[in-house]
């Protein structure tokens, strides 16, 4: 009997199909996988080289911003001056004013930002400085002019409304002419095929009107106004009652530390703590005298004082000082005198001549009374000091160390003085210290509104206002290493420790400039500031001027109906690169 089998033959060609089939789909799944990640090798090639290109722009906006920074000139507007001629109207190039035939216009060791090939200046490496590979930036720098002004080059899509300062008369919408202190960079970075333009604004931006070192208290009435009118401690803000509660801040109140007591409904602004701190200037400083030497106790910077053409010392300040020759190991008064000379850069012998009131020529200096000199500079810097035989001819008198130095009449008007006495600071332990000689008690109503009287005073010692003056900074536009060059402030009272200031109820104090205590501030009363108050917030004195709470005895104060306001001006602040954005071309 035959058996036939046919089912065999079939299961095979259906296996070969269903292998082949299956061998199909692998293919085609490995060619997806293979196109997908060649793709995706694509895209990140592409995100790479658009964020080293993205890198190179940040870079480009930094260092244009640290040129500002740093630039030696009076303003924006002769900033602006050092742009190739003529502007170019495409925003993003050829606006450079950061190039070697400039290196002279910026502070020294400032690196320029010259091109070195078709697409800018090399990037660098930040440790070794060397160049990286075909990676650059180029920047150009224009005025914040309106997108909507006639202005060429100006900002795209950028339309503030008619009120903008760049809009208004005089130099309405004129590139070359900033009213407002803001500026704006374009840097394009480049790398292989791809770049990135970010746009950057940079401004001048003050300080805030009050700030500390250590703890500030706020209460009573007191008003913080303006377009900078804000509070801010490094330690922390702490609110009180104070006879009343009804204190206001126009902008912000800000702490490093912590914000104490109830600020809701007070603040117009922004108001916490934890917020980054302030880097306030050494004005007052304990910095050695020279390289390696020991600290000295806190004194006003050589810079500062240099600018007093009179100079008010404390009766027997230089009792018993050699008359001729300075010797830093002598008696305490050559110490002391040696020590003036050589900050204020004028010559012993003259000084000493200045205070002597005998007329041995040459023997030990006898200073029996408080003495005025002035100081006339010379060319080289040097100056020349000549007593004032009498006080009042430079508006000044001197009563006794309960009542020290007061502004006697007009004659202070258009001086900067320099107020001198014993220094009494013990660095290894300040809370044993006495308080400095060379301190200022005024009391008078010198001055009038409208016809403030101009003088800025400089103070180993503290200042004490009681009185109803009314005074601006004589000191004007001065440039100081503690800020950046182009920083220009208007000093009006500067103290090694204190500052107090306690307004007459029944009318109002005004002044007009920068303060700044070495130790703290106390504004109370119905005084008025318009300007900018800091304290350094060095450790308080025994018997100090501004004490503080018996636990807290370094916190400065703001209270009664004190009201201070900072607009725009010359006050302490910094050049900040505030905001930028990526744009599109």
């Amino acid at each position: 009997m035959r058996t036939e089998k046919t089912n065999g033959s079939n299961e095979r060609g259906a296996a070969l199909i269903m292998a082949l089939l299956t061998l199909a789909l692998l293919l085609a799944m490995s060619m997806g996988i293979s196109l997908t990640a060649i793709s995706e090798l694509g895209v990140s090639k592409t995100y790479e080289t658009q964020t080293i290109a993205l890198q190179a722009a940040e870079a480009g906006l930094n260092h244009a911003a640290s040129l500002v920074a740093n630039y030696k000139g009076s303003d924006f507007s002769t900033l602006l001056q050092l742009r190739p001629s003529p502007l170019s109207s495409d925003y993003f190039t050829g606006n450079n004013p950061f190039i070697e035939s400039n290196v002279s216009e910026f502070a020294d060791g400032s690196v320029m930002i010259t091109d070195e090939a078709a697409d800018g200046y090399g990037l660098r490496d930040a440790v070794t400085g060397a160049v990286v590979p075909d990676t650059f930036y180029r920047v150009s720098l224009i005025d914040d002019e309106p997108s909507s002004s006639a202005a060429q080059p100006r900002v795209p899509n950028f339309n503030p409304g008619a009120s903008y300062k760049e809009l208004q008369a005089p130099n309405a919408a004129s590139p070359g002419i900033d009213k407002n202190n803001r500026l704006v960079i374009y840097s394009t970075g480049a790398y292989a095929n791809a770049s990135v333009t970010l746009e950057g604004w940079i401004a001048f931006l003050p300080f805030p009107a009050f700030i500390a070192e250590k703890n500030v208290e706020i209460s009573g009435n007191s008003e913080i106004s303006g377009a900078y009118g804000a509070i801010h401690s490094n330690n922390n803000l702490i609110t009180g009652n104070g006879g009343g509660n009804n204190w206001h801040v126009e902008q912000t109140a800000t702490a490093s530390g912590q914000l104490v007591g109830t600020f809701t409904g007070h603040v117009g602004g922004f108001y916490g703590g934890g917020q980054a701190r302030f880097d306030i200037p050494k004005f007052v400083t304990t910095d050695p005298l020279t390289p390696g030497g020991p600290a000295t106790s806190p004194r006003l910077q050589d810079f500062l004082i240099r600018k007093a053409d009179v100079v008010l010392i404390d009766p027997s300040y230089a009792d018993g000082a050699h008359g001729q020759f300075a010797n830093g190991n002598g008696n305490a008064g050559t110490q002391r005198l040696t020590s003036l000379a050589e900050r204020l850069n004028v010559p012993y012998s003259l000084l000493a001549a200045a205070l002597d009131s005998d007329t041995d020529n040459g023997n030990n200096v006898q200073q029996a009374s408080a003495v005025g000199v002035t100081i006339t500079r010379l060319a080289d810097g040097t100056g020349v000091p000549v007593r004032v035989n009498n006080l009042s001819n430079v508006g000044w008198s001197y009563n006794n160390a309960a009542n020290p130095w007061n502004i006697a009449n007009n004659s202070a008007n258009g001086h900067t003085v320099y107020v001198v006495g014993a220094d009494n600071y013990n660095l290894a332990n300040p809370g044993s210290s006495t308080p400095n000689g060379g301190n200022v008690k005024i009391t008078g109503n010198v001055g009038s509104n409208g016809n403030p009287l101009r003088v800025t005073m400089f103070t180993t010692g503290s200042i004490d206002i009681q009185g109803n003056p009314s005074i601006a900074a004589n000191l004007t536009n001065l440039q100081t290493p503690m800020l950046p060059p182009f920083v220009q402030i208007d000093a009006l009272m500067f103290a090694v420790e204190d500052i107090r200031v306690r307004g007459d109820f029944t009318a109002n104090i005004e002044f007009t400039g920068v303060s700044f205590a070495g130790e703290q501030i106390d504004l109370s009363g119905n005084g008025s500031i318009n300007g900018q108050v800091i304290a350094k917030s060095n450790s308080n004195v025994a018997g100090s001027l501004v004490e503080g709470p018996n636990g807290d005895k370094d916190r400065s104060i703001i209270t009664g109906s004190f009201e201070l306001t900072l607009n725009d001006g010359n006050s302490i602040g910094r050049i900040k690169l505030f905001s930028w954005r990526q744009i599109k071309r």
